[in-house]
């Protein structure tokens, strides 16, 4: 039985629960949005349980996986709240019809599609966690979690501010009700392909590249990478605003945004990689000192 069966069918119930007004319609993909975090949430829950149960009962490495990534490390308020917040955001609140601190008379620009879909940022989502989650380093289980909290919850802001703001996309018509209309600002896209730009520079720079090379330097090709994975998250951005789907202040914003909480969460969770190496490092010295105690005695009275 394949993972994508078992999120389908974990997620099928809830999504057929929700009401017509969520259906993907007239350009509104609230629904996409709730599909995207109900999976990320039933992603991280299972490949966490699988993972602790496929560790060795006898690792006592503070690096290992365990049951406590289900909790600890900020996931109950960074996963589990932003990504519950995210859901009740798109589907309990809508925006005001008429927008604040923005003008009312923004919109009447013609939709032309969606180059960047929602689907493409799932999988870029998905993919990437994976990525860092199967990297072999010893700090993939942190930076699994830390992409996975800046990724949900640039999606709780987004969700917030789109329904406190109700900015008009330039695609506004007054004649359609359509609330996504009125969920400009900020860009979802620009967040989420920020966050996974910053973080996947950050992890590739400090724990994948020295793997590869051995050495600290930093190669001419490590900068084509980095520049390649910024050139394709500012491609995101420019298709939003040459769909007509957002302003410029809109992708401008979610690009700080997401790279902000893409440096906060990296910084955090590499801080506990760290502190969980030099315990680890503290431990076995113990004991080592320990074990070794008996002999210096045992020397000594022979003596």
């Amino acid at each position: 039985m394949s993972p994508h069966y078992l999120l389908q069918t974990s997620t099928a119930p809830l999504v057929k629960a929700l009401p017509h007004k969520l259906k993907v319609e007239n350009g509104d993909r609230s629904l996409l949005r709730v599909h995207k975090t109900i999976l990320f949430l039933a992603w991280w829950v299972g490949f966490s349980l699988c993972v602790a149960n496929n560790a060795s009962a006898q690792n006592k490495s503070k690096t290992d996986a365990s049951l406590g990534m289900l909790l600890d490390g900020g996931a109950i308020p960074f996963i589990y709240g932003s990504g519950i917040w995210s859901l009740v955001s798109n589907y309990f609140f809508e925006p005001p019809t008429k927008p604040r601190f923005f003008s009312a008379n923004e919109g009447g620009k013609e939709r032309k599609g969606d180059t960047v879909p929602e689907w493409v940022m799932l999988g870029a989502g998905v993919g990437s966690v994976a990525g860092i989650a199967w990297s072999g380093n010893d700090s993939r289980w942190f930076h699994t979690k830390g992409l996975l909290q800046a990724m949900l919850t640039s999606s709780a802001l987004t969700g917030t501010a789109k329904f406190l703001v109700g900015r008009h996309r330039p695609h506004y018509n007054p004649s359609n009700r359509n609330p996504e209309h009125r969920k400009s600002f900020f860009s979802g896209h620009s967040s989420q392909s920020f966050v996974l730009a910053m973080y996947g520079s950050l992890y590739l720079h400090e724990h994948v590249f020295p793997d590869l090379t051995k050495s600290t330097n930093t190669e001419w090709w490590q900068f084509l990478s980095y520049g390649a994975l910024f050139g394709l998250a500012t491609y995101v951005p420019y298709s939003r605003i040459k769909d007509n789907r957002h302003h410029f202040t809109d992708v401008l914003t979610g690009a700080v945004v997401g790279s902000g909480l893409a440096l906060l969460f990296y910084s955090w969770q590499n801080n506990r990689f760290e502190s969980a190496v030099s315990d680890d490092q503290t431990s076995h010295e113990q004991m080592q000192s320990t074990s070794s105690t008996p002999f210096m005695l045992q020397g000594f009275w022979a003596f």
